[in-house]
């Protein structure tokens, strides 16, 4: 309706389910109502979830992803590799102790030693990965300031070959 009276120009969803999202497509088809044309999923090197069942859907039904937490509450910048800082999420957000796990940790320091060896930082690899995905339009990203902006930018330059991919795949496989 609010598309419809011109206060809305178009609609997407936050953390639905694939089989979700078909079913808000479908009714919306039966009954002449605006679409959604995106989906925004939790998306990230460490939080892959979105390709099992999320991806194909979105491929086959033309969605826009835009994806949140594209460097997993600052693990895949590097931020908690030589511990917890006084000043991280992690001491106030209880969305990132889940993710200090021991594997995560040593992904994340592999991740690093790769980014290194490119010339770039651990979040311009992940966010060039994010970037080379097919299915992602853009990542969201959360830079509390200026210097993060900038470097953030950055990964939309970098390119990586089918190896790169590669190696990256088998880094963050189930280890």
């Amino acid at each position: 309706m609010l598309v419809k009276m011109g206060l809305v120009h178009y609609i997407g969803c936050s953390n639905f389910e694939a089989w979700q999202i078909e079913e808000a497509l479908s009714i919306s088809e039966r009954h002449g109502l605006a679409k959604f044309v995106s989906v925004q999923p939790l998306y990230n090197l460490l939080q892959r979830q979105a390709e099992k069942e999320l991806f194909p859907l979105v491929r086959e039904r033309g969605l826009g992803v835009i994806c949140y937490s594209p460097l997993a509450q600052g693990l895949l910048a590097g931020r908690y590799l030589g511990g917890s800082p006084q000043d991280a999420r992690s001491t106030y957000s209880p969305s990132v102790t889940p993710l200090l796990t021991e594997r995560n940790m040593k992904v994340v320091a592999e991740l690093a030693e790769m980014a290194r060896e490119k010339g770039v930082t651990l979040a311009q690899l992940s966010l060039a990965w994010i970037l080379h995905r097919p299915e992602v339009t853009a990542p969201i990203i959360g830079a509390t300031r200026p210097e993060q902006l900038e470097e953030n930018i950055v990964a939309t330059d970098i390119r990586l070959s089918s190896d790169d991919l590669k190696r990256i795949d088998e880094i963050t496989a189930a280890k």
